[in-house]
């Protein structure tokens, strides 16, 4: 039985290849607006990512003290658009991964409903996703508060609990666990760390998620939580600072499901809470060896 009845994408950055493109847009206008910030493509992209163009705004002009150009929305789509029309792609893999989910699936962004359509119909995918696709123009907040995907998940008659969030940013990551949903983390251009609270696990190529939201992935129950125990404090300090823990694990399991702890145990052994080892699970799952840390 599949753990989910809704696979709700974002759309920018994990279905269509936009976020270079828009943030290059975006940059250019503010520096052409003579804006102080100097904002590069790069600056853009760590700093807005996620976020709908009226909340750019009102971030850009709380931090100016003055008001941006009344048109700044319109010269931006006139942009972006041009730009959908001649250079937009899908992302890499994401219409085999398409091909290969077999649940119902939605799109829920942050940008407006004629910009995630003009992008879907750009790239081929918009009859993959007509009737189904919900913009931040729909609610009063956009990410990171719940509204949106709370919207889409209601409008489909979907409980939160049994939706899937596919994310690129934080920002998204954030209101996908504010609404009780499960996040997956898209690192594709985002670093992994900014993505170390999707619940459901984070994952850099779309040939691999229809493998994340399969019912039989080894590390997918959530009651499940990997804790390292070692009675060698500079070994659990090590792993505290993340020394070895992102390049180890985080292709296994999500950040959150980890637990580091003390206890009075065999020194340096790798248990399974409550009170299981990895070695009672190593037919289900990868082995991850522990002796001599």
């Amino acid at each position: 039985m599949s753990r989910f009845d809704l696979v709700i994408f974002d759309n920018d950055g994990v279905l269509v290849d936009s976020e270079g493109h828009a943030n290059q847009i975006l940059s250019e206008l503010l520096n052409e607006t003579g804006v102080e910030l100097g904002m590069t493509r790069e600056e853009c992209m760590a700093e807005f990512m996620g976020r709908s163009m009226t909340t750019i705004r009102q971030l850009v002009e709380a931090r100016l003290g003055r008001a941006l150009p009344s048109d700044l929305e319109d010269r931006y789509h006139a942009r972006l658009f041009e730009v959908f029309a001649t250079k937009l792609t899908a992302v890499p893999g994401v219409e085999r991964a398409l091909e290969r989910i077999a649940l119902p699936t939605c799109v829920a962004s942050s940008g407006t409903h004629e910009r995630i359509r003009r992008a879907l119909a750009a790239t081929g995918l918009l009859a993959r996703f007509e009737g189904r696709i919900f913009s931040a123009q729909d609610v009063a907040r956009g990410k990171p508060a719940p509204d949106l995907f709370l919207h889409a998940a209601r409008r489909l008659g979907v409980t939160p609990a049994r939706c899937a969030i596919i994310e690129d940013s934080p920002l998204g990551v954030e209101a996908a666990n504010a609404a009780g949903m499960t996040a997956f983390g898209f690192a594709r251009l985002t670093p992994r760390r900014l993505l170390a609270e999707a619940r459901g696990g984070i994952f850099s190529s779309m040939d691999d998620l229809p493998r994340l939201l399969s019912p039989d992935t080894p590390w997918a129950q959530r009651d499940k939580r990997l804790c390292f125990s070692s009675s060698n404090e500079s070994t659990l300090s090590n792993l505290r600072e993340g020394l070895s823990l992102g390049t180890l694990l985080s292709p296994l399991l999500p950040r959150n499901n980890l637990a580091l702890t003390s206890p009075r145990v065999r020194p340096n052994r790798l248990t399974l809470s409550p009170q299981r080892s990895l070695e009672s699970r190593a037919e289900s799952a990868p082995w991850i060896g522990s002796e001599g840390w």
